[in-house]
């Protein structure tokens, strides 16, 4: 394994992941994780703004100390989960950013593949890779290939990823798991 990926990383992280928590004691194993994972890759917050039961205080008791991870309880938002993500991603002080939902799992290839995406790739503004996407009872959800060279399903790709960045709101989906630059990309529409 590359030496990037070990836990004794001395390089200043590149990239804020921010977990948005809410009644997440169900996903508290999950969160957990990725904490983990992330924490020799990327600086992290971890927030519950309503604080509805004890996942933040048991994440915060087991991970202190930890100088990657900041956890935030309740305080002044605005209502409502945009309010709250747009928080996370005013106090990040990286050159990327990345939401990551209670209920998702990330591996820290994913936080360095999309920052050296982006290093690359000066006018874009998001990385994603492949998502693979799970039912509520854990079965994978098979997706066609879209990078096989095919033009009419790259089309369809683009059209989709238009109509998520462009005419959708972009809180949904891929700009929720991409790594984004900060530089480029503004808060979510409240």
């Amino acid at each position: 394994m590359n030496a990037i990926f070990t836990s004794s990383m001395k390089a200043k992280p590149q990239t804020t992941v921010a977990i948005p928590l809410h009644e997440s004691e169900k996903w508290l194993d999950n969160v957990r994780a990725n904490l983990e994972e992330l924490q020799s890759v990327a600086r992290i917050i971890v927030s519950d703004v309503t604080e509805r039961d004890d996942t933040l205080r048991i994440l915060e008791s087991e991970f202190a100390g930890d100088p990657m991870i900041s956890f935030l309880g309740r305080r002044d938002v605005p209502r409502g989960w945009v309010a709250h993500c747009n928080d996370l991603k005013k106090r990040a002080r990286t050159s990327f950013f990345m939401w990551l939902p209670h209920d998702d799992t990330v591996f820290s290839d994913w936080v360095i593949q999309g920052q050296e995406a982006l290093k690359a790739n000066p006018k874009a503004s998001i990385a994603v890779g492949a998502l693979r996407l799970t039912s509520p009872s854990g079965d994978e959800v098979l997706l066609p290939n879209a990078d096989d060279g095919d033009p009419i399903r790259i089309q369809r790709l683009r059209k989709a990823l238009v109509r998520q960045f462009v005419t959708r709101h972009p809180g949904f989906g891929h700009s929720f798991r991409g790594i984004q630059r900060q530089s480029s990309t503004t808060l979510l529409p409240e």
